[in-house]
C-alpha cells in the first residue's frame, strides 16, 4: 500500500479498496503475512493540483538559483509541515487502519516510506516558513533577544527585532560552494542552520508520529514501524525519536546503487547494521507506554535487502557472485531477526492491444 494512494483515493474524499483487498485477500489465502505500508510518500494527482500548498521546495542552489517545487510523477513532492497535507494523510491513514486494522494477516504496519528520503528533508516552502518561526517562537520563549544572542546575529548587523522577519536560510552574498559530503549550501549564521536542522527534525518526527497515534488508536493487531533509508548520516533525522514510539527499528541496506562503481568495504555495511541496531526501542523513551514496550521486538527487520541490479532510471552496480548471500549473512550477524529482500530493477510495463475480431465473410 506504499505507492498506492492514487488507486485507493482517485478522487477527493472517494475511496477504492478492491485492488487493495484482492491482493490481501490473496496472500492470506496462500498463507502469506503482511507488512502494509501508509501510503503517504506519493501524494495523488488530485491534490498535488488542486493544493498547491502542500508541495515542498528545494533550497536555493550556491549560486543564487531559486529552489524549484518538486514536480508531480517522482515521490516525496510534499511538505511535512504543510497542514493540507498532514490532514489529508491522517484520513486515508485512518481509512486503512478501521478497514484492515483488525486482519491477522498484516503482522507489520510501515509508515510513509523512507522518510526524508532524496533531499526531502531540506524544504523551503512556505509552509516550512510558517512552521520554522512558530518552531523558533517556543524554542526561545517568544524572547527574539535570546535568539540573537544564540545566533549571534550581531555579526554583520543581522539582528532581527521581530520573529515574523526571521526567514529560511536561503541563498545570501557572499554565497559559497557545497561542500562535498553536504546536500545544500547556505552562509547564514551557524547558529541558525543548527537550529534549523533540529527544526527539520522535529517535523519529520511530528509527521511520523502522527501516522503512529492514529494506528494505535484503531488498535491495529501489527506491529508498526518505518523502514528508514540508507545515507542516514547527513539527514536531519534523530532515529530514536521517529522509533522511539514504535515496535522496532527498520532499515533498507542497499549497500550500491545505481551510480555505484564497486561495493563498500564490509566494515561500512557493518557500521550501518549496527547504527540501526541500537535504534527506538532500546532508548527507552517514555514517550511508547508501559505496554508497547513489553511488546517491543528485539533486534531489527531489514524491509528491504538489495539482491540485483538496481536504479531508478539507470541500471548500476550488480551485486558479484554469493555478494547479495554475504550482506544478508551481515544483516542477520548483526541483529536483524526479519529480512526482505528485494530487486529493485527498472519497472517494465506492457501495453497489450486486444485484436479486433474478423467478421466473417458471408
Amino acid at each position: 500500500g506504499e505507492f498506492m494512494w492514487g488507486m485507493l483515493e482517485p478522487k477527493e474524499g472517494i475511496f477504492d479498496f478492491k485492488t487493495l483487498d484482492k491482493i490481501i485477500d490473496c496472500a492470506e489465502n496462500t498463507g502469506l503475512n503482511i507488512m502494509l505500508g501508509t501510503p503517504t510518500a506519493t501524494m495523488p494527482s488530485w491534490l498535488y493540483t488542486t493544493y498547491p500548498e502542500v508541495r515542498s521546495r528545494g533550497p536555493d542552489s550556491p549560486e543564487g538559483y531559486r529552489g524549484a517545487p518538486a514536480s508531480f510523477g517522482g515521490r516525496r513532492q510534499y511538505s511535512f509541515n504543510s497542514e493540507v497535507y498532514r490532514n489529508f494523510s491522517a484520513r486515508v491513514v485512518s481509512k486503512l487502519a478501521e478497514r484492515y486494522g483488525k486482519r491477522e494477516s498484516i503482522v507489520v504496519w510501515q509508515v510513509d516510506n523512507e522518510l526524508g528520503h532524496e533531499g526531502s528533508d531540506v524544504d523551503m516552502s512556505a509552509a516550512s516558513l510558517k512552521e520554522w518561526r512558530l518552531w523558533l517562537r517556543n524554542r526561545y520563549d517568544n524572547d527574539i533577544g535570546e535568539l540573537n544572542r544564540g545566533w549571534g546575529t550581531v555579526f554583520w548587523s543581522a539582528l532581527y527585532g521581530d520573529f515574523s522577519e526571521i526567514g529560511l536560510p536561503l541563498y545570501t552574498v557572499p554565497g559559497t560552494a557545497k561542500r562535498p559530503n553536504e546536500g545544500w549550501r547556505s552562509n547564514m549564521s551557524p547558529g541558525m542552520l543548527l537550529d534549523f536542522r533540529r527544526f527539520r527534525r522535529d517535523s519529520i518526527t511530528k509527521f511520523a508520529k502522527m501516522q503512529v497515534d492514529i494506528l494505535r488508536s484503531y488498535g491495529v493487531k501489527g506491529k508498526v514501524t518505518t523502514n528508514a533509508p540508507g545515507g542516514f548520516w547527513d539527514k536531519a533525522i534523530d532515529h530514536n525519536h521517529i522509533f522511539a514510539g514504535m515496535d522496532f527499528p527498520a532499515y533498507d541496506n542497499y549497500p550500491v546503487w545505481g551510480d555505484s562503481t564497486a561495493a563498500p568495504f564490509p566494515s561500512t555495511v557493518a557500521l550501518s547494521l549496527d547504527t540501526v541496531r541500537g535504534w527506538g526501542s532500546r532508548s527507552k523513551s517514555t514517550s511508547a507506554s508501559t505496554e508497547q514496550q513489553k511488546q517491543q521486538l528485539h533486534g531489527m527487520m531489514i524491509a528491504e535487502q538489495l539482491i540485483g541490479a538496481q536504479g531508478h532510471d539507470i541500471i548500476g552496480y550488480t551485486p558479484r557472485p554469493n555478494q547479495a548471500k554475504a550482506w544478508t549473512a551481515a544483516a542477520f550477524l548483526h541483529g536483524a531477526v526479519h529480512v526482505h529482500e528485494t530487486n529493485d530493477d527498472n519497472a517494465r510495463f506492457v501495453i497489450i492491444k486486444k485484436k479486433k475480431k474478423k467478421k466473417k465473410k458471408k
